[in-house]
């Protein structure tokens, strides 16, 4: 070990900075605060000279991109990395520190200061007469808030590109040149195939998040099998209910309710025959009749999700067939 690099191990072991070697380190940094306001203001004068004209990590061309295409792997290796890393600590990929809650992978802090980045970003783009689109640093003309290459992607013919796209009758979701749409579609069969995968993903995964409020099992038989499982009104008015809400949005309101009181795990056979005569029959067997149906039914679940474990768990967010980043 050389000489520097000794005097470095030294100065973090006694919490020193590492650059000037005279003032205390701060607590979560190997530097003072005066060595890192200084580093801070030498890194921004660089990156304010070299933004919008070259790569900000080595300064080389990278034609109006913040990055460079060697840098740009570099940068998504690196934070692909720190992200699993956080993500297996249960910490908010974003900052490292607090707790997402839910299923979320980022803290509810986070998300909202994301939110705010990106629209003063967007706004002072605009104000700069800049392109709002992305990382995009061309120029705009006129009025508009894009430049002409996102301004054309943004509309055609004076109209939004969506409706441009349902007058036309083509994929509204498909690149240039976009094939023909379904009749009665925005999108053509591919798109549609693609769209009905990732609700039918999405609706999965709100089902199995109210069963693991609720319980995985059926409160009348013992039924655990999750393609089985039904939510009930148990004051009844399910029906008045669902129609309200609109097709599919029932395991949306619960969980954008909380989960309210009122609710309970049945199977489909026990939740029709609750609705048809306001019991289950299950319910008039003897008790040990249905304590053995109850033991039988634990057996098959049992069974069953040592075959198939994945039909237990929530599926992770993201769409079918892309390679979600951790």
């Amino acid at each position: 070990m050389s000489k520097a690099e000794e005097t470095k191990k030294w100065r973090i072991e006694n919490k020193i900075c590492v650059k000037c070697g005279k003032e205390p380190a701060l607590p979560d940094n190997q530097k003072g605060a005066i060595c890192k306001a200084k580093a801070k203001a030498a890194q921004d004068k660089i990156l304010n000279e070299r933004r919008g004209k070259c790569c900000l990590v080595c300064g080389k061309e990278s034609g109006g991109k913040a990055y460079c295409p060697e840098c740009d792997a570099k940068q998504d290796k690196s934070r692909d990395k720190r992200r699993k890393a956080r993500f297996e600590a249960r910490v908010c990929t974003e900052c490292g520190k607090n707790t997402p809650t839910g299923d979320n992978k980022v803290c509810d802090p986070c998300i909202a200061s994301r939110s705010k980045t990106r629209l003063d970003d967007y706004h002072a783009k605009v104000e700069a007469r800049i392109c709002g689109y992305g990382g995009c640093q061309n120029p705009v003309e006129g009025d508009h808030s894009y430049c002409p290459v996102h301004l054309e992607k943004q509309s055609r013919d004076g109209q939004s590109l969506y409706q441009w796209c349902l007058v036309n009758k083509v994929c509204c979701f498909c690149p240039d040149p976009k094939p023909p749409a379904l009749p009665n579609k925005p999108h053509c069969a591919a798109c549609h195939e693609k769209a009905k995968q990732t609700q039918k993903l999405v609706n999965r995964r709100r089902k199995m998040r109210v069963l693991k409020h609720y319980g995985m099992t059926c409160v009348c038989c013992g039924c655990g099998l999750p393609d089985f499982l039904q939510i009930d009104h148990i004051d009844g008015g399910g029906t008045k209910h669902h129609r309200e809400l609109g097709l599919g949005r029932f395991y949306l309101w619960l969980i954008k309710n909380g989960f309210p009181p009122g609710y309970q795990t049945l199977c489909g056979a026990c939740n029709a025959a609750k609705r048809d005569k306001t019991h289950c029959p299950h319910q008039d067997l003897p008790a040990t009749v249905l304590l053995q149906l109850r033991q039988a039914q634990a057996v098959v679940t049992a069974a069953w999700r040592e075959q198939h474990p994945e039909d237990f768990e929530v599926p992770p967010k993201g769409k079918p067939g892309r390679k979600r980043k951790s």
